[in-house]
């Protein structure tokens, strides 16, 4: 995701790419994952299983993409992890969270015009503007009679756990494999499918805040929620940064019980395997070839 150095020494005047890479994936992520909510709602054959997956694979998507452009966060909760696990200075962090709130915020203001918030669903007799009034424009929500404000805040911190986990095996560890950010996007749709029907299963401040304040009066009622959504995922992010930079991100002199056979590695292995599988005077000709002693 972030190499060690790659952002660490950036100016300010250098951020405005990755900013925009961060602004316009987060608008596009939270557009995708917030309308497939409310078109749920509207054409209920999409279900859950529909849901998930419209988030999971523009997230898939949107990280691939903006990865090489600005790291590829699309989280507040993502940078805040990798803060604390000083892999971007805060000034950079600072600019990576505004650009991602503007364009959730884009996002949701976009998906307000196109359900027509600002009609009375009531009085124009609108299917869009219904399903927008009924879901909260698909802003993530939880019923206090299902789910305590606590227990929404535990959830929301294990869901994100998981995720930031993920997202430091396949996007920041050295030994990570290509295309982590379709691991990524999998990870939330799975991760969506547990804690949706409880807490609307965000991971993201973002794409909690951009409907949310985008949804004008539908939306009001929730502004009391919405610390969940900033007090679980930085938790859970941070937890996870935390272990992840502790027990698993390898250094020099750490032990590893089964570690990544690299390129290299693999070369040498390969070439120790022929010499030890080639005849035994093949192998004392090398060997005096190799040290100048008879064989």
């Amino acid at each position: 995701m972030v190499p060690d150095s790659a952002w660490r020494y950036r100016t300010v005047g250098d951020l405005a790419r990755p900013c925009l890479a961060e602004m316009l994936g987060t608008f596009i992520f939270v557009f995708v994952g917030t309308g497939a909510v409310l078109v749920a709602h509207w054409r209920p054959e999409l279900g859950l299983l529909g849901v998930a997956a419209a988030h999971g694979f523009i997230l898939a998507a949107m990280v691939t993409i903006t990865l090489p452009l600005g790291g590829g966060h699309l989280n507040p909760a993502i940078t805040v992890a990798l803060v604390a696990g000083g892999r971007v200075r805060k000034h950079v962090a600072l600019a990576y969270i505004a650009s991602q709130l503007a364009g959730a915020a884009m996002g949701g203001a976009v998906l307000g015009i196109l359900f027509g918030t600002g009609l009375d669903p009531y009085q124009m007799g609108d299917v869009l503007s219904f399903a927008a009034d009924e879901v909260a424009l698909g802003t993530p929500s939880y019923a206090p009679t299902v789910i305590s404000p606590i227990a929404a805040v535990m959830l929301e911190a294990l869901l994100t756990f998981a995720l930031v986990l993920v997202t430091y095996a396949v996007l920041v560890d050295p030994r990570r494999p290509r295309m982590g950010g379709v691991f990524v996007g999998l990870a939330y749709a799975a991760l969506m499918l547990v804690g949706e029907p409880f807490t609307g299963a965000a991971m993201n401040p973002a794409r909690a805040f951009g409907p949310l304040i985008a949804g004008g009066r539908l939306t009001l009622h929730l502004w009391s929620q919405h610390w969940v959504y900033w007090a679980g995922p930085l938790a859970g992010a941070l937890i996870a940064a935390a272990l992840y930079e502790a027990a698993f991100m390898p250094r020099p002199g750490r032990s590893v019980a089964f570690p990544v056979v690299t390129g290299d590695m693999q070369r040498e292995q390969q070439q120790r395997t022929a010499v030890d599988q080639s005849p035994p005077m093949a192998r004392r000709a090398e060997e005096k070839e190799a040290g100048g002693g008879q064989i």
